[in-house]
């Protein structure tokens, strides 16, 4: 008897400032959230790290509210919404424990970010931290 075991899909989650950077100039940051349209990741986040980019999407780089709704809808669409349940106090910028918290709630096997803070960590439980060209290589590895 043939057993297929089927290998699982990377779990993911993405900072801010990697969807920011997909919207505005494309990249590493484009081809993950690609990757998670095409379903070949399993793309998780959460409405903090929703509001946060539509927030800097805004303030920073002037998109109108309707461009900005449009970007949170298609985000959602190709991702999974995931309510952290636990509170963590663990990055030197406070500002950031709330994508471990996303991270933690999803069972994601990586977090990916181009913030120094959150890269520092190397790992938090079992989410690896890692920057956009890490994560790619790391896939690219896996085939």
């Amino acid at each position: 008897m043939n057993t297929v075991v089927k290998k699982s899909k990377p779990r993911v989650v993405v900072d801010t400032n990697v969807i920011v950077s997909a919207l505005n100039f494309g990249g590493n940051p484009a081809r993950i959230v690609t990757m998670a349209g095409l379903k070949m990741v399993e793309l998780f986040l959460s409405d903090q790290i929703l509001q946060e980019s539509a927030g800097v999407l805004q303030e920073k780089f002037a998109w109108t509210s309707g461009r900005v709704s449009r970007a949170v809808q298609a985000m959602k669409d190709i991702a999974v919404v995931v309510k952290p349940t636990e509170r963590v106090v663990v990055v030197r910028d406070k500002d950031d424990d709330h994508l471990l918290e996303c991270a933690v709630a999803a069972h994601a096997h990586y977090l990916v970010s181009g913030d120094e803070d959150l890269l520092v960590l190397k790992r938090y439980r079992d989410t690896k931290i890692v920057s956009p060209a890490q994560f790619l290589k790391i896939l690219h590895k896996a085939r």
